[in-house]
């Protein structure tokens, strides 16, 4: 077998407490045979006590140890024997076994790829090469098995597969181009971050040069060379008024110098994209002909972030970066929807340059609010008049009546709930008048209406 647990014990009470720890190790054995595990693993049990004493000391001589020993090793092929060195309790001992079970240097195929990955380890993926010679690849694994595998394992895991079994949803997980020649990806877990080792032009991948990149990921001095990203997408077919920009040209397109560039982050998995979608279309097609704007859109779950792209938050999202002011993106507050006569007054007040007034909407209810420029002032000026306007606007609502309701941007008030205020005054008072006649003109005199009768005076 490959890999084999050896339980050691001594049912004459050699130390306290055998019985039960014999108890926990079979209720493991039993634990790890239900589960679908990633590598095929024997559980053995020895009794002290049933064997010949000089046998048994051969026994232990064989993993090192020296009697009364009682406890548990691992044996795996061509590596050294791994004791357990913790308290013995159960989860302590199956997590042990779990972790432990795994060689120095594992391979992998399609079919316990997504169960490697789900260690959430920092994990070494070495494709070897179709272009090398067996001799040279059996070598060139041995030696990494032994230098670097053996001094980072437990911290690293290292997985090796042939190029020629991979399958396609494999290589394209890894995300690095592939010559022909043996190359490997390490992937941090954490940040989502892919750091590639190619070969030289002149050579091939070498163990030391696998060592130097696992030690710069560990000592956190290496910065990734690959971030997830999808193809960058032929110009022949980017065409407008939307560009599709991807992770790998994100940096060189937001710092383009001669346009404004809006970039709109989404998911197509979220619920309300397809409407988002149709409002940006309508935006895009409306800023189209502005030589100065262009519009962008990234797809968040496909792309990583590259690590010099500042951190926008949680997408969907969008932003604008002004070409005389890359370094102060300006974000767009969707709280009252992303609709594309707000996305327009959005732009009027953050681009470079104003938008001409016969493209602009009729003015939105709420003001975005958003910065313009340094200290929330553009260079060329800011539209006071509107802005005086909505100020005025403001404090007139906080001297209106309860009766005001707001839904989003509109504003509702109670003549518009419940009728025009003279015509409902008239009908209340035929109303009265009525019931006053039928209750006889000296029974009851008639209640004065709200706010009271045409011309200030009150009605007998």
């Amino acid at each position: 077998y490959s890999r084999v647990a050896v339980g050691m014990f001594d049912k004459a009470g050699v130390p306290k407490g055998t019985m039960r720890k014999q108890k926990q190790f079979d209720f493991m054995a039993r634990e790890f045979r239900v589960r679908v595990d990633l590598v095929p693993l024997v559980f053995a049990k020895v009794n002290a006590s049933l064997w010949d004493p000089e046998e048994y000391k051969a026994f232990l001589q064989r993993y090192g140890l020296e009697p009364p020993y009682t406890g548990l090793v691992m044996e795996k092929h061509d590596e050294d024997t791994h004791h357990y060195p913790m308290k013995w309790t159960h989860k302590l001992l199956t997590s042990w076994v779990y972790n432990t079970q795994f060689n120095y240097l594992e391979r992998i195929g399609p079919n316990n790829f997504e169960e490697f990955r789900k260690r959430k380890k920092p994990m070494l993926y070495i494709m070897v090469g179709e272009q090398e010679e067996a001799e040279d690849q059996k070598g060139f694994l041995a030696h990494l098995k032994e230098t670097t595998a053996k001094k980072h394992w437990g911290t690293v895991s290292f997985v090796w597969t042939l190029a020629s079994v991979a399958k396609g949803d494999m290589m394209q997980h890894l995300r690095c181009e592939y010559t022909g020649k043996t190359y490997a990806v390490l992937e941090d877990f954490v940040n989502e971050y892919l750091y590639c080792a190619t070969p030289s032009p002149d050579g091939n991948l070498t163990a030391s040069r696998l060592d130097k990149l696992v030690s710069g990921y560990l000592e956190n001095s290496l910065s990734p060379d690959k971030v997830k990203s999808e193809k960058i997408p032929d110009p022949k077919k980017n065409k407008g008024p939307i560009f599709k920009v991807v992770s790998d040209n994100l940096m060189e397109t937001v710092m383009d110098m001669e346009h404004d560039v809006v970039l709109h982050m989404y998911s197509e998995s979220d619920e309300k994209w397809e409407d988002h979608q149709f409002e940006l279309e309508k935006y895009a097609e409306a800023v189209e002909d502005i030589k100065t704007i262009k519009v962008f859109a990234m797809e968040g779950l496909r792309n990583e972030r590259p690590t010099e792209f500042p951190d926008l938050g949680y997408f969907p999202c969008t932003w604008i970066f002004p070409m005389y002011d890359k370094y102060a993106p300006r974000h767009f507050n969707a709280s009252a929807g992303l609709k594309s006569e707000r996305l327009l007054w959005w732009t009027h007040f953050s681009s470079s340059f104003s938008l001409a007034k016969d493209m602009l909407p009729p003015k939105p209810k709420v003001f975005e609010g958003i910065p313009i420029g340094h200290n929330g002032i553009r260079p060329e000026g800011v539209d006071a008049a509107y802005v005086e306007a909505r100020k005025a606007e403001k404090a007139a609502d906080n001297h209106k009546f309860q009766g005001v309701f707001r839904f989003e941007d509109n504003t509702v008030t109670e003549d518009q709930l419940f009728g025009n205020t003279t015509e409902r005054l008239a009908a209340q008072q035929k109303q009265e008048e009525e019931a006053a006649a039928a209750l006889g003109a000296g029974e009851a005199q008639q209640r004065p209406p709200t706010g009271g009768a045409p011309g200030g005076k009150e009605e007998l």
